[in-house]
């Protein structure tokens, strides 16, 4: 099969089979690491998968989001794939982009309490819902905690450990090495799971919220869709997990704190150093210096 990887390939497949797009403007976007994206007009956007495996976690994302939008109500909005060819060369998905403002932590704070509410009752209701889906018949497959940590801290300890002086280097290990030694944050109900909720993944709406880029879908641990709460305010993270019935364990937010909040630098460091962008690695070391180092700060 082959991939389209750049803005002249998409742009042909595009008007090859919607040639209502003649004299529309086209805009790539190369920054991804699963899809190339095309935006047209900015009104729409095209995600075309870059290799095999992000080809089928592109049908088993078509898959969930069709049903989110039967179980969601009207002001809760996901993509709703106008365009699709998930099975021929150059497989694609296509949407009408959901008009919002990003959830950034500036937007947050300026947020009213009877807002944040609203906020908090919105994406308990997404993440319910989510978090419910049968996953059994889904292409995709279920991420072992161990195993798959493993593996990212053995990449990241080649990647990332160069740019860390010998205190946060230490302190790493020494969090991954507790995460490996500590069964109890091993156990959970696994989930379908986004994978990637953060500051420009949800969006306000004028009349609820927008939860876009289902890229990183996985059958994982339900906490992880929690990460991006936590780092809001811890307030509003605690009263969310009330919210949210279901998969939630007696380590649910001990994961977050403990583990998945203090490792997100490191995949910033690794896309700051493909993109050769030294700013974004100094501001994730700041990150990780503040969650690992607090003392220091």
């Amino acid at each position: 099969m082959k991939y389209i990887t750049n803005l002249q390939s998409a742009k042909e497949k595009i008007l090859s089979l919607y040639p209502e797009f003649s004299g529309s403007r086209f805009t790539g976007d190369d920054s991804g690491w699963c899809n190339y994206a095309v935006k047209v007009d900015d009104k729409f956007l095209f995600r075309f998968s870059r290799n095999a495996e992000s080809s089928r976690v592109l049908k088993a994302e078509a898959a969930v989001l069709e049903i989110l939008r039967q179980k969601l109500p009207a002001h809760i909005q996901v993509p709703h794939y106008l365009y699709q060819n998930l099975e021929g060369d150059g497989p694609f998905v296509g949407y009408r982009m959901i008009e919002g403002a990003f959830l950034t932590k500036e937007v947050f704070d300026a947020l009213s309490a009877a807002e944040k509410d609203r906020l908090r009752e919105n994406m308990a209701v997404f993440l319910q819902t989510l978090h419910a889906i049968e996953f059994r018949a889904l292409p995709l497959d279920e991420l072992q905690p161990v195993p798959y940590y493993r593996e990212q801290y053995e990449s990241w300890r080649k990647i990332c450990f160069p740019y860390l002086d010998p205190a946060l280097r230490k302190a790493s290990v020494m969090l991954f090495e507790a995460f490996f030694q500590d069964e109890t944050l091993h156990r959970y109900t696994p989930a379908v799971v986004h994978g990637d909720l953060s500051e420009d993944h949800i969006l306000l709406t004028q009349n609820g919220v927008g939860i876009i880029d289902f890229g990183d879908i996985r059958i994982f641990d339900p906490a992880f869709d929690f990460i991006w709460a936590y780092g809001c305010d811890p307030g509003f993270f605690r009263e969310l997990i009330k919210n949210v019935r279901g998969n939630t364990d007696d380590a649910f937010v001990r994961r977050i704190q403990s583990f998945y909040s203090k490792i997100t630098a490191f995949p910033g460091i690794v896309y700051g150093k493909e993109t050769q962008n030294n700013a974004q690695i100094q501001k994730e070391l700041r990150r990780l210096r503040k969650d690992l180092l607090p003392g220091e700060e």
